[in-house]
């Protein structure tokens, strides 16, 4: 029965908006220390004054940050790439499977007790999780703004970040509600 797909999503590392928020900061820090040292005359901005460059004697000592900004730039570009987890629905099971970790979760549909959809305060300051377990729930997360929380009969819960929380509840209940207990 599992050879079914029902519903499959991947969420990539790179679209997690507080890895994309620190990445595009420290690449802003490292262009405008490049700009620093292409400038190293002191600057006196309203109440903050920013002395020059302090390592003027060594010639092209700013290069490094203006490739490290670019570096910063282009990992982020990669990591848009790379997928952090991967959700499937099939009519007898979730499986979640981690790319980075090569671990499978399997959450039995006929299991599942309750099923909520919770929104997710302030989305874009969470880190990116895969079974992390916090007080006593594990979380799989990476961008969405929505969290599928999933309990189980044994009391086991799951919550997962998605984009798609209701379209994967209704799937989960539609299954639950198709498949009757023998």
């Amino acid at each position: 029965m599992n050879k079914y797909l029902l519903y499959e999503e991947k969420q990539y590392i790179g679209q997690n908006r507080l890895g994309q928020i620190l990445r595009l900061i420290f690449a802003m820090l490292c262009f405008l220390a490049y700009y620093w040292s292409e400038n190293p005359k002191p600057i006196k901005i309203i109440i903050i004054k920013i002395g020059s460059y302090p390592i003027q004697h060594i010639p092209h000592s700013g290069t490094i940050f203006f490739w490290l900004g670019c570096f910063i730039l282009l990992l982020s570009v990669v990591l848009n790439f790379i997928y952090h987890f991967h959700l499937q629905i099939f009519p007898d099971k979730v499986l979640i499977k981690g790319q980075l970790t090569s671990r499978e979760v399997e959450i039995p549909i006929k299991e599942i007790k309750q099923i909520k959809v919770k929104n997710i305060r302030y989305p874009f300051l969470r880190n990116i999780r895969f079974n992390l377990r916090i007080k006593n729930k594990r979380h799989f997360y990476t961008y969405g703004d929505k969290l599928v929380e999933i309990e189980l009969l044994s009391g086991e819960k799951y919550a997962i970040g998605t984009s798609n929380a209701r379209w994967i509840k209704n799937i989960i209940l539609e299954i639950k509600k198709n498949t009757k207990p023998r």
